[in-house]
C-alpha cells in the first residue's frame, strides 16, 4: 500500500459555538474494499474521531486505482485558544506514511480564528513557472508565520491547482487541439475520455499538494475550505465561447467537477457534480462576534453572458434570507467574509479593447473579468444585493478575491439611504485582493501596459454607489506574489457596548514590507 496524498484537513460545521470539527483525509492506492490499515488518535480525552469513511473510490470511475478515505475530528473550544495534536499510526508498511504527529490550533470561544487567505497556487504554463528563483517561498513564509501565530483557518480564492496540463498529458485532447474549430465543436470524445480525465486530475491533486510543494504542509495542520477558478479546470472555463458547450469541453468540465467535489471540498464522490453549483456557506461564533464565510462558485455555472447560475443566485439569496432574520444582541458584532474568485471590482477595459483582446492573445482573460460589459450588468446586482444586506444585517461585508496576479485593494461605496448603517454617512464594502502565492507577477511590459490602457480612479454606478481601486503599498497595485493574513480584536475583559470587533487583514508580500492594513468596522 502506497500514501499517495495527505494527510488533507477540511474545516466542518460544528455542531454548536463550543465544538471545532474538521475532517482528515489520506488517499491511498488500492479499492475501498477493506479499510486502511491506520490508526488515528488525538490526544484530547473529551474530543472525538469518527472513521475512517470512504469519500472517494476512484477505481469505480475512473482508470486511477485509490481511494481518498475520511476521517472526522470533533474537540471542545475552550475560554482561550489551544492546541490538539493528531497522530496517524500505520499498522504495516505504507510507503510515504510513517507514524506522524500534528499540531493543530483551536479558537478559544471568546475569538474568531485567525485566518490566512491564498490563491494561484502554481502556473499557467512551464515559462511562467520557470520565471520564479523560489517557487514556493512564499508558502514556507506563511508556514513561519504559522509557528509564530498559528493560522486556524486556511481559505483559498481559486486555482489551488493548474490543470491545464490535462490537454498535454491526454492523447484525446492533443488530436483535439489540433483540429479546425467547426470541427472540434462537433466532435464525439471517445467513451473512455472521461475516465482518463478522472484519473489524470487524481494525479495533479496527488502531485500538486505534496508537502514539498508547500501548500501540503498547511493543509496538514491548518483545516481548510476552498472555492475554485479556471486554473482548477482549465484556463478562463466560461469564457471559450463557440467551444464552451463542445462535448469535449464538457467532458473535461466533468472529470474537473468530481474531482473538486472531492479534494477541494472534501465532500463525498458524485456523479452529478457537474450538474450543481458550488455555493459554500460557513459560520462560526464567538463571545460577542460572529464570522460568516460565503464561498461564490463562479465557474460551474458560467457562460459568455452569465456568472452565476439561476440555481446558485436562487441558493445565495436563501442565505442572505436566513442571515438577515438571525439578529444577534444589540452588543454582538457580524462579520461577512465572501470570497469571490474574481475581483468585483479592478482595472476597467472598454468594449473596444475587450473586442481587441484577441490580437493581443488576451480576449478570454478580458471576457472572464466581473468588469467585462458582458458581466457588468451582474456585478452591479451582486454589489446592491451585499449593500441592502449589510445595513438589513446589520454586517459588515468583506469581500476577497484572487486571480489577477497582484495585490490590489478596493471599495465599494454607497450615500443611498437604504443602503447607509445608523449613524453613518456611507455605506463601505472593503475589496482586498491577494494574488498569487505560487504563480509569478505579470511582466513589467505587460503590467504597465495592461495600466495603460484602462480606466482608473472612481466609477459612478448610478443611486448613490460608486466603486474605486485604492493604493496597497505606495501604488496602485503591488506586482508581486502574496497572501493574506486575517484575525480579528482579541477580546476584552469589560468590553464598551460601543466597541465592537473589528477585523484586521495584512498583506504579505514577496519583497515588500506592507505597512498598510484593512481595518474593517463593524456597524
Amino acid at each position: 500500500m502506497k500514501l499517495m496524498l495527505g494527510p488533507v484537513l477540511y474545516w466542518r460545521q460544528p455542531s454548536g459555538p463550543n465544538e471545532w470539527r474538521f475532517s482528515l483525509h489520506l488517499l491511498l492506492d488500492g479499492d475501498s474494499s477493506s479499510k486502511p490499515p491506520v490508526t488515528l488518535q488525538i490526544d484530547d480525552p473529551a474530543g472525538s474521531v469518527s472513521g475512517p469513511e470512504v469519500a472517494a473510490d476512484f477505481s469505480k470511475v475512473s482508470r486511477a486505482c485509490c481511494t481518498y478515505w475520511r476521517w472526522t475530528i470533533a474537540v471542545p473550544r475552550e475560554d482561550g485558544d489551544r492546541t490538539v495534536q493528531y497522530t496517524l499510526q500505520p499498522r504495516q508498511a505504507i510507503d510515504g506514511l510513517e507514524a506522524c504527529s500534528r499540531a493543530v490550533s483551536v479558537p478559544g470561544t471568546k475569538s474568531l480564528p485567525r485566518i490566512a487567505f491564498f490563491s494561484c497556487n502554481g502556473g499557467s504554463s512551464a515559462i511562467v513557472r520557470r520565471r520564479l528563483a523560489d517557487p514556493i517561498a512564499l508558502w514556507r513564509d506563511m508556514a513561519g508565520q504559522h509557528q509564530k501565530r498559528p493560522f486556524q483557518l486556511l481559505l483559498g480564492g481559486g486555482d489551488q491547482i493548474y490543470a491545464d496540463s490535462v490537454f498535454d498529458a491526454n492523447a484525446t485532447l492533443r488530436r483535439f487541439e489540433a483540429m479546425p474549430l467547426e470541427e472540434r465543436v462537433a466532435v464525439e470524445p471517445p467513451p473512455e475520455l472521461e475516465r482518463e480525465l478522472i484519473a489524470e486530475y487524481v494525479a495533479l491533486y496527488a502531485e500538486r499538494w505534496q508537502p514539498y510543494w508547500g501548500i501540503g504542509a498547511m493543509m496538514a495542520c491548518v483545516p481548510g475550505l476552498y472555492t475554485w477558478d479556471d486554473h482548477d479546470i482549465f484556463d478562463c472555463w466560461g469564457s471559450h465561447e463557440e467551444l464552451q458547450e463542445s462535448k469535449v469541453f464538457q467532458t473535461v468540465y466533468r472529470a474537473a467537477a468530481l474531482t473538486f467535489q472531492v479534494f477541494q471540498l472534501g465532500q463525498d464522490a458524485s456523479g452529478d457534480a457537474h450538474a450543481r453549483h458550488f455555493l459554500q456557506t460557513a459560520a462560526i461564533a464567538a463571545e460577542h462576534v460572529s464570522l460568516d464565510v460565503v464561498l461564490l462558485d463562479l465557474r460551474s455555472g458560467r457562460t459568455l453572458d452569465r456568472v452565476m447560475s439561476d440555481e446558485q443566485w436562487s441558493a445565495f439569496a436563501g442565505w442572505l434570507s436566513d442571515h438577515a432574520r438571525a439578529k444577534p444582541s444589540p452588543r454582538a458584532a457580524r462579520h461577512v467574509l465572501l470570497v469571490s474568485s474574481i475581483p468585483l471590482v479592478y482595472l476597467r477595459f472598454g468594449a473596444m479593447i475587450e473586442s481587441a483582446g484577441t490580437a493581443i492573445n488576451m480576449r478570454d482573460d478580458l471576457l472572464d473579468q466581473w468588469e467585462s460589459g458582458h458581466h457588468s450588468g451582474e456585478r452591479d446586482r451582486l454589489l446592491r444585493n451585499l449593500l441592502d444586506h449589510g445595513r438589513r444585517a446589520h454586517t459588515a461585508i468583506t469581500v476577497l478575491s484572487g486571480d489577477v496576479h497582484v495585490a490590489s485593494c478596493a471599495q465599494v461605496r454607497s450615500t443611498e439611504p437604504r443602503h447607509v448603517p445608523r449613524g453613518r454617512s456611507m455605506a463601505i464594502i472593503d475589496q482586498v485582493t491577494a494574488s498569487g502565492i505560487v504563480h509569478a507577477p505579470p511582466p513589467p511590459a505587460q503590467f504597465f501596459g495592461l495600466n495603460a490602457i484602462s480606466a482608473q480612479g472612481p466609477m459612478s454606478l448610478g443611486g448613490g454607489v460608486e466603486t474605486q481601486l485604492l493604493p496597497v503599498h505606495e501604488q496602485l497595485l503591488l506586482r508581486e506574489r502574496n497572501y493574506l493574513a486575517i484575525e480579528f480584536d482579541p477580546p476584552v475583559e469589560d468590553p464598551n457596548p460601543l466597541h465592537k470587533p473589528r477585523m484586521w487583514i495584512h498583506w504579505w508580500a514577496e519583497e515588500t514590507v506592507v505597512q498598510r492594513q484593512v481595518v474593517v468596522e463593524p456597524p
